[in-house]
């Protein structure tokens, strides 16, 4: 492998940070038959060139392709370039990134699972179900997940770990 002094470092990684700049960075697609759309930035200079490893850095949204972004406040903080115990490729995604996801995952109902249960099954979850309802053999259980404008979904990445509630 070739091994770069740090102006041709330095060359390379603005080559190419000015060539992504041109790139278009909005996609619209389609997922589970909902348009979602997809925007993201390189961060600061995104681009990092080492001995050993190429990294480019981006940032975004994710979200409904009908949903009016321009309230939005854009984070493109920086993040970690590398993990050194990690493979050739990594995918690193903002906690911003991924709250943005998730938000749009629970807002499009796609994080649903249904069930039937007994009433005693339910009464393991939820006590003294059976006072109001009775004793049943079969009842339709939708587990889902509140929609954002009753509960904003949270993200928590750090070093060690990272924490999703929805």
């Amino acid at each position: 492998m070739t091994k770069f002094d740090q102006a041709m470092k330095e060359s390379l990684e603005d080559t190419i940070n000015s060539n992504l700049y041109q790139i278009k960075t909005e996609r619209t697609f389609a997922v589970k038959g909902i348009d979602v759309e997809m925007d993201y930035s390189l961060i600061d200079k995104g681009v990092h060139i080492s001995d050993d490893f190429i990294s480019i850095v981006f940032d975004g949204t994710f979200h409904p392709a009908s949903f009016d972004d321009s309230s939005i406040t854009r984070d493109y903080s920086t993040m970690p370039y590398y993990d050194p115990l990690g493979r050739h490729l990594q995918v690193l995604f903002s906690e911003y990134s991924m709250k943005s996801i998730l938000k749009t995952v629970v807002d499009s109902n796609l994080i649903q699972y249904n069930s039937t249960l007994s009433s005693d099954e339910i009464e393991s979850l939820i006590s003294d179900f059976t006072d109001p309802f009775g004793a049943q053999d079969e009842v339709l259980v939708i587990f889902k997940s509140a929609n954002s404008t009753e509960f904003e979904p949270e993200v928590s990445i750090d070093q060690s770990k990272a924490d999703y509630k929805f």
